[in-house]
């Protein structure tokens, strides 16, 4: 059994929340970037890996330089007290850098097939009007403004992660943004019908870059501005990420009394949510949840099979209900 790693890929309003918080409105999803870069970049979490596609560090690039720069227009234009400082900008460049560079994190390169593979996202983005509308006061008679369709970078982003997807095998491929139109889409993505690809030739395109067609080719997205702890649980397998070092044990003989404690308080908590017990627990996203929960809470990390064989040993020796370790 092992451990399942989840691919995250990145959109520039993650990135560039994380290089420049100060110019982020919401507190919040701020710390919930720096929660989901942090495990990788800073803690190595092995549980994730982190993608930036290269069209996003350019993307990232033009947004430091906006909020240094761009005094003539946006929200510079509206409020020169929000220009970033020459060592604001210094320091957010730096660290770019570094991030791209960080062997920690994984550099998501375009080619001619990312290429070919965004109209598998831009014709369904053309096509259909999928939530765009503005909500307004409940009292508003003026219908609210359609958005515009996506811009064709974050049709790159989304068909590369699809790709990435291809690449990597199984379901365990996430689309991180905070932008709900991209959201919107590549969720949506996955719930077009094979009569409606049939009719606009999405089969054609995914035939010529070697593909199936298929709605569950695209990559879940989850927004983490907007979506609830809950709904970036379902996404990622678990939510938060740990943030402390920590230290790998192979055997549950190996822990501390009180790590065991943790270990099957959770456990509990985990059998209460899920609604599953020890039996059904392989496999499962209940599992990734119950690995990172410990870390979280000891600094331990304790992989998927070896959780499974220590639960199935206490359980046989009466100490899922007892948790008398001595």
């Amino acid at each position: 059994m092992e451990d399942p790693v989840i691919n995250i890929v990145l959109d520039s309003s993650i990135l560039g929340a994380y290089l420049l918080p100060s110019t982020v409105d919401d507190q919040q999803f701020v710390v919930r970037v720096q929660n989901l870069i942090d495990a990788k970049a800073e803690y190595a979490w092995p549980a994730i890996r982190i993608w930036i596609p290269s069209i996003v560090i350019a993307e990232t690039q033009a947004i430091l330089d906006k909020w240094r720069h761009c005094d003539w227009h946006g929200p510079l234009k509206a409020d020169p007290r929000q220009r970033i400082t020459k060592r604001e900008y210094e320091i957010a460049f730096r660290n770019l850098d570094e991030l791209v560079s960080s062997r920690r994190l994984d550099r998501l390169e375009h080619n001619h097939e990312h290429m070919l593979a965004t109209s598998l996202v831009s014709s369904i983005n053309a096509k259909y009007q999928i939530r765009r509308k503005t909500p307004g006061p409940k009292n508003e008679r003026v219908a609210p403004p359609v958005k515009p369709p996506m811009g064709a970078t974050d049709c790159v982003i989304i068909a590369s992660a699809m790709m990435l997807k291809y690449e990597q095998g199984g379901d365990l491929t996430v689309l991180a943004t905070a932008d709900q139109r991209q959201c919107d889409v590549s969720n949506f993505l996955r719930k077009v019908s094979y009569a409606v690809a049939k009719e606009i030739g999405l089969d054609t395109i995914a035939d010529r870059i070697g593909l199936n067609w298929s709605p569950f080719m695209y990559p879940r997205a989850v927004n983490l501005r907007s979506f609830s702890d809950a709904e970036i649980r379902q996404r990622l397998h678990t939510w938060p990420m740990p943030n402390r070092e920590w230290t790998q044990y192979i055997d549950h003989q190996d822990l501390s009394k009180r790590n065991k404690l943790a270990l099957r308080d959770i456990y509990m908590d985990i059998k209460s949510e899920y609604k599953i017990g020890v039996d059904k627990l392989p496999y499962t996203a209940a599992l990734d949840d119950l690995k990172t929960r410990f870390a979280r809470r000891t600094g331990v990390y304790f992989g998927n099979l070896e959780i499974y064989h220590a639960l199935q040993s206490w359980r046989k020796a009466g100490l899922l209900k007892t948790g008398d370790f001595d």
